[in-house]
């Protein structure tokens, strides 16, 4: 933690807030759902002996705090993943692996202006963190937080620019459309994708376009005896017009 509290510039020569004295009052203070800095501030001083003014305080809210949060999170989900078996087919198929996914949470309703919610009770207000992982290469690419009305879709292309052809994308429903579909496939990046049920599937057989329903991906499932599918298949919003 020391180690990476002064890499990220948090900690400083001067400091008069150890990185384990900030991380213990912002995480497990209980004074309230919310405390404000003066109960922090108050906290520090309880815990840890550490007299510091609310406005002191609240200049630690910064990017180096951020760092250093990306940095402890990396260094435990390396310290995690190193001892798990990776199938060497992945590393043969794959230049690198990318996970994405974001979590929301309510705070008090003076934050709507920020961060607005869906409405409702407990809903006025909502953060939505945005967490991306580089599995190979055991690096965080994205920790980000914003509403919880900005589009998934937006985040998971945000860092497609950086990524090399055969990077496997995972991602969770929101992540893609149609769209995305085709500019991911351009770049040759491989992506998971559950299907919106909004979406229609479509195979080309002798020039033209035939349905592709569950019913006949099961049929094709129980006459595959590797159980899975190899199928170009073309995704739409709408429905398609039959030749004739």
């Amino acid at each position: 933690m020391e180690c990476i509290a002064k890499t990220s510039g948090f900690k400083k020569r001067k400091s008069a807030i150890s990185p384990k004295a900030f991380l213990d009052s912002v995480f497990f203070c209980t004074n309230g759902k919310s405390p404000s800095l003066s109960e922090y501030s108050i906290d520090l001083a309880h815990h840890s002996g550490i007299k510091v003014s609310k406005q002191a305080l609240d200049k630690r809210f910064n990017t180096t705090t951020k760092d250093m949060l990306t940095g402890l999170l990396q260094d435990v989900l390396s310290q995690q993943m190193s001892g798990k078996r990776i199938d060497r087919v992945s590393t043969n198929w794959f230049t690198d692996i990318h996970i994405m996914d974001s979590s929301e949470f309510a705070v008090s309703k003076k934050a709507a202006h920020k961060f607005p919610g869906y409405g409702g009770e407990g809903r006025e207000a909502l953060i939505q963190i945005q967490f991306e992982y580089q599995l190979l290469g055991s690096k965080v690419t994205e920790l980000s937080i914003g509403s919880a009305l900005d589009s998934d879709n937006l985040a998971g292309m945000k860092n497609i620019d950086k990524m090399v052809a055969k990077t496997l994308l995972l991602r969770d429903l929101g992540y893609f459309s149609p769209k995305a579909f085709k500019d991911l496939s351009s770049r040759e990046i491989y992506f998971i994708s559950r299907a919106k049920s909004q979406w229609n599937f479509y195979t080309l057989q002798e020039g033209e376009y035939s349905v592709l329903t569950t019913a006949a991906i099961i049929n094709k499932l129980k006459e595959n005896r590797d159980k899975f599918i190899d199928l170009d298949v073309y995704v739409v919003s709408k429905p398609v017009l039959r030749y004739g």
